[in-house]
């Protein structure tokens, strides 16, 4: 049976596993009412599995001027604007970096900012020379390397930079449009959707030779990209709009998991659904939320049976 996309909210999907193609079994609980936006995005937890993600739906919010940080404690389902941003500044790539702080790729200012979890300041890291600031051409995802000295910043058709922790040493490794990046978990691989790179010590980066390659029937584009602690890659996807009964409907969206040689393993399915974004978080590290936009847009969760690659790198950040 269909379940209204409207009234989808925080789900959890069990799945079925086969080599190529995954499908979501069942939808085991609809957990909280629609809680997206159309700029709903990013995906990060901290060292005790809290969630946090970007402009999720809150009253008053004008996302032509600004946006918040929302947040899913670990354990919990019901999602919470964690701090409303200042106009001027929205989010869409987040990251926490060695010293306790969220680093993001901030859309409106064409920037990346500093926000202290703890006292909610916010600071500017590097500020792009973008004259008139779109979502085509602003920072959209952001990535951190194992050691937590260096970041990776995509401005998707603006290409790839790199820069230092302090927003210092900032050069353009990548002239191609970029979506989704990550870093593998033993920190010498950027993964993106279209190539993998090997990181050289002062950030520029070496096509690996590898290559992605996704299914294309029922899916419009990728976007952004976590892995796991064995180095697999979870891809959002999302779902192509098709024709059903004479009119436009979305398909299912998900997330396609690679290999670390690219082949694909297999798909997390979520019913009518555009997938932007992922992250791991939950206690164990081993839930991988799920962020689908949209005025009636929720965030999915999937139990995972390998933990985030990001667990055991703020741990060891942590001297844990």
């Amino acid at each position: 049976m269909r379940i209204p996309y409207c009234f989808l909210g925080l789900i959890v999907l069990n799945s079925f596993f086969s080599p190529l193609n995954t499908r979501a079994d069942e939808l085991a609980k609809v957990l909280s009412g629609p809680i997206g936006t159309p700029s709903m995005e990013a995906g990060v937890s901290d060292l005790n599995g809290n969630f946090f993600f970007c402009n999720m739906k809150e009253d008053g919010l004008d996302l032509k001027k600004r946006g918040n940080i929302g947040v899913i404690q670990a354990g919990q389902s019901e999602p919470s604007v964690f701090m409303s941003l200042p106009e001027g500044i929205r989010g869409n790539g987040l990251q926490f970096g060695p010293d306790g702080n969220l680093y993001m790729a901030d859309q409106l200012g064409a920037q990346v900012v500093r926000v202290n979890p703890k006292t909610k300041d916010i600071s500017v890291l590097y500020k792009f020379n973008i004259p008139n600031p779109t979502w085509v051409n602003s920072p959209n995802d952001i990535a951190i390397t194992k050691d937590g000295k260096r970041l990776y910043v995509s401005l998707l058709g603006g290409g790839l930079y790199t820069m230092t922790i302090d927003g210092q040493d900032v050069k353009k490794v990548l002239s191609t449009a970029v979506n989704g990046l990550d870093v593998s978990p033993d920190g010498t691989i950027l993964y993106t959707q279209s190539a993998f790179y090997t990181i050289s010590p002062d950030g520029s980066l070496k096509d690996s030779g590898i290559h992605p390659k996704f299914p294309k029937e029922g899916y419009s584009y990728t976007d952004g990209m976590r892995c796991d602690a064995l180095g697999n890659i979870y891809v959002a996807r999302a779902g192509a709009k098709v024709d059903v009964d004479g009119k436009k409907e979305q398909h299912n969206g998900g997330v396609h998991v690679l290999g670390p040689d690219g082949i694909l393993l297999k798909t997390i399915s979520v019913p009518y659904a555009r997938v932007h974004n992922v992250g791991f978080g939950g206690p164990d590290g081993k839930t991988l939320f799920l962020v689908c936009p949209g005025a009636d847009g929720f965030i999915a969760s999937y139990q995972n049976d390998v933990p985030g690659a990001y667990f055991a790198k703020m741990k060891a950040w942590a001297g844990k």
